[in-house]
């Protein structure tokens, strides 16, 4: 089963696009002959759309196989009853058949269209109540080969015939081993509420032909509800109706969401396509501005760097001219210091040396004297004069080359330094 199963009918498809479901037998019929009764219902609140549809099955098929053929597999072997929904406002019955081999265009070519047609219940009525229903019957004798359809469009116990043909060459004693199954589907464009409320099977169809015309206006071979069991299936309607509702809103509140979340997706990635095309402009400002800054910037430096450079060299030049000066002066002083000393050492030398020349030739000159005045007498004075003259003029001699040599070192040491 696919679909909601409650206490009294099943519901295959809800009122919504693209809804599926079935009900299928556990094991198949067994019987060559017999007679079928569905009861159910297809209501919804819009009656202008069309497309969708149910369909019995009495088929081989152990399960439902999903296809495109009303939802399900359009290859099979055995019958295919379907009420298609038409413009018309209605259900429409069509009868296929298939043993195993036929294409479905042919299979659509060979099916067989009923007069007759089920009502579809609108909902939006005040005069809507569980009590709409339709019921369809179905009769199968293996031994004619016949297959007779009956339909009773708003359940009131009158049968109108819609189909009495002969059955297609089917493989030998399929109809024992066949499966009994519902399906139903909607559209993208249609939705309905497709319910089963009751199913009987007889064994032959004398059983299911009512006797006396009440039977068959209020149909005593099945089971009547009472007002308290009318009451439960309206209860059961309601809710299943009110679920429906709610989970369609909440459905389109979920795509109104999906709808809000993609539209806030893009504003987001407009807005932030927007604000780094903004923020990309504004760098580019702030960059060339930034550039112009700092251009103005690095001239100002350069500006300030060459100053500075200036007055940086004006400065070490004059220090530099200054230590000049300071460094020419030392050494005249140093130099002019040595000279000094150099000359008072030799002043002082030459004073000594002339001293002890001087104390040598008087000790000499005395002691010659002496001698001569011992061997002369009385002209002493002759030698002792031209001694003196010798003296004089190897003292200026001597002078003179001392100044000579004063001055030639003088120059000397000014070239040096």
């Amino acid at each position: 089963v696919k679909g909601t199963a409650d206490r009294h009918f099943v519901r295959l498809t809800r009122e919504r696009p693209d809804s599926q479901g079935w009900l299928w037998a556990k094991g198949p019929l067994e019987a060559p002959s017999f007679t079928m009764t569905l009861k159910f219902r297809v209501s919804g609140r819009r009656t202008d759309v069309h497309g969708d549809g149910m369909v019995i099955w009495l088929t081989n098929q152990e399960t439902f196989r999903p296809g495109f053929f009303f939802g399900a597999h359009p290859l099979f072997t055995g019958i295919a009853i379907a009420l298609v929904h038409t413009p018309a406002k209605r259900l429409d019955v069509r009868v296929f058949g298939n043993n195993g081999s036929l294409p479905m265009d042919a299979m659509m070519a060979a099916s067989h269209h009923c007069a007759a047609a089920i009502a579809l219940y609108d909902e939006k009525r005040a005069d809507f109540n569980v009590k709409k229903r339709s019921r369809l019957r179905i009769s199968i004798d293996y031994d004619t080969g016949n297959l007779n359809l009956d339909v009773d469009s708003m359940n009131t116990g009158i049968w109108q015939p819609c189909a009495d043909l002969p059955l297609m060459e089917m493989p030998a004693g399929w109809m024992a081993n066949a499966f009994l199954g519902f399906s139903a589907a909607t559209k993208p464009g249609a939705a309905h509420n497709t319910d089963l409320l009751q199913l009987q099977v007889f064994a032959s169809h004398a059983e299911s032909v009512p006797d006396t015309p009440t039977e068959a206006a209020g149909g005593a071979s099945e089971p009547q509800e009472s007002p308290l069991e009318q009451m439960q299936h309206h209860i059961e309607h309601q809710i299943l109706d009110a679920q429906e509702r709610l989970r369609v809103q909440l459905d389109e509140l979920r795509s109104r969401e999906h709808a809000d979340m993609d539209r806030i997706h893009q504003l987001e990635q407009r807005l932030h396509a927007n604000m780094q095309e903004d923020i990309s402009y504004r760098v580019t400002i702030l960059e060339s501005l930034n550039m112009k800054s700092v251009q103005k910037a690095l001239a100002a430096l350069d500006v300030s760097i060459g100053l500075a450079e200036r007055r940086v060299g004006d400065n070490l030049l004059r220090r530099l001219a200054n230590l000049e000066d300071q460094a020419h002066r030392a050494a005249e002083l140093k130099l002019e210091e040595r000279v000094r000393a150099i000359e008072q050492r030799v002043a002082e030398r030459m004073e000594s040396r002339i001293t002890h020349l001087e104390n040598t030739l008087r000790d000499d000159m005395k002691r010659r004297m002496d001698v001569a005045r011992q061997t002369l007498g009385r002209s002493w004075w002759i030698p002792f004069g031209v001694m003196f003259a010798l003296v004089f003029v190897f003292i200026l001699v001597f002078w003179h080359r001392l100044r000579y040599f004063s001055l030639v070192l003088r120059s000397r040491l000014s070239r040096n330094v």
